[in-house]
């Protein structure tokens, strides 16, 4: 049975009158009564107004999803299950007020994204499980826009980053929310947050991100992203733990700054527990970086450093420094009231350079047994 909207087109287009979002149904297996048998057809059918599509339990192969304004698609959870035959599973492109929740997507074999925005205003992505990205795609890319929420979803197996948050030239991401989220086994980042604004990466779990061909780890903030929030989160066996870098070159120069980095639990990083470079204004405080693979720094400061803070971190079990500080420029770098244990090669390796405050530190055990 299918349903259509000659009424509510009327009242629209020659009245001027509301046109209220419908609600339809979707059901691809054919094995209960709904108004289409498929997403596609669906998202054709809908009035400029938009509406509610709700898909039912079972397997749908849809082409490239390409949703309008004023578009929510709600699914069963892992029950409703997208296999796409697109580049895209999901595009988003220049829209505004989209939510997509309650389902897993299964790009085909060689499909580069899971979901892709770009220049969206007012966007949610809630309870998606995204499994596997072929090229170097990312599981969830946005580009631009503002009002993002991406929020406990699972994201497994993707060949670029998990969630990539980036501009779309001038349009920077603005008011971005990535909280909940179960990230593993990114080829890549689990999170990246690139040239963006106001962004809170806050309580997600992170697993096996990155790797020596690609160093980024488990959450990288870079490319002068401002006023970032990363709290709360669980990261375990990344190359990096947590990433945060601008770009000073010839051709360009970014600070990243105003970034608060706290309550992180960081475990078995293959490279260092934090790596920070090109930045200004960053607060690292109430973290603990335990148990790293291999004997770089429990946190490492290169390159030019503009004011940094680290201060009640717990960094034990590390063969190899605790704090490393190796810039070319530093100023206002405090690094107090930390507790380190087990650090075989030291506590904190500081250069003489800049204004570098080292104090009220405890260390237990500088020699590790192994």
């Amino acid at each position: 049975m299918k349903i259509y909207y000659s009424s509510c087109l009327f009242f629209f287009f020659l009245l001027g009158g509301p046109c209220l979002a419908k609600t339809v149904t979707v059901n691809c297996d054919n094995q209960k009564i709904a108004d289409f048998g498929s997403v596609h057809e669906a998202l054709q059918h809908l009035s400029p107004a938009g509406g509610v599509i709700h898909i039912g339990l079972g397997q749908c192969t849809e082409p490239l999803l390409n949703i309008g304004s004023n578009i929510t698609i709600v699914g069963e959870r892992a029950g409703t299950v997208i296999r796409s035959q697109g580049v895209y599973a999901v595009k988003i492109w220049k829209k505004e007020n989209v939510t997509i929740k309650n389902l897993k997507i299964i790009p085909d074999v060689g499909n580069v994204l899971g979901i892709e925005s770009r220049a969206t205003d007012s966007l949610t992505i809630e309870n998606v499980e995204i499994e596997g990205t072929g090229g170097v795609g990312n599981g969830v890319s946005i580009f631009g826009g503002m009002r993002i929420t991406i929020k406990n979803n699972n994201i497994i197996d993707a060949n670029g980053h998990g969630i990539s948050i980036s501009d779309l030239g001038a349009n920077r991401a603005t008011n971005v929310k990535i909280v909940g989220n179960t990230v593993r086994n990114a080829s890549m980042s689990c999170i990246n947050v690139s040239h963006s604004v106001r962004v809170r990466v806050v309580n997600n779990y992170v697993e096996n991100c990155g790797s020596p061909d690609f160093r980024y780890g488990g959450v990288r903030v870079s490319n002068g992203s401002e006023h970032v929030i990363i709290s709360g989160n669980n990261i375990n066996n990344a190359y990096r733990g947590i990433f945060v870098s601008g770009i000073f070159n010839e051709n360009d120069q970014k600070y990243t700054k105003s970034i608060n980095v706290f309550g992180n639990t960081i475990q078995s990083a293959t490279g260092e527990g934090m790596f920070i470079e090109n930045i200004e204004n960053v607060n690292i405080f109430g973290n603990s970086i335990e148990h790293p693979v291999g004997d770089a720094p429990g946190i490492l400061l290169t390159a030019r450093i503009k004011g940094v803070t680290i201060t009640n971190n717990n960094i034990n079990f590390h063969r190899g420094w605790g704090v490393a500080i190796k810039p070319y420029l530093v100023s206002r770098a405090i690094i107090q009231s930390n507790y380190f244990e087990c650090n075989q090669l030291g506590s904190v390796l500081e250069p003489r350079v800049g204004s570098i405050t080292n104090k009220d530190n405890l260390i237990v055990g500088e020699e590790c047994r192994w």
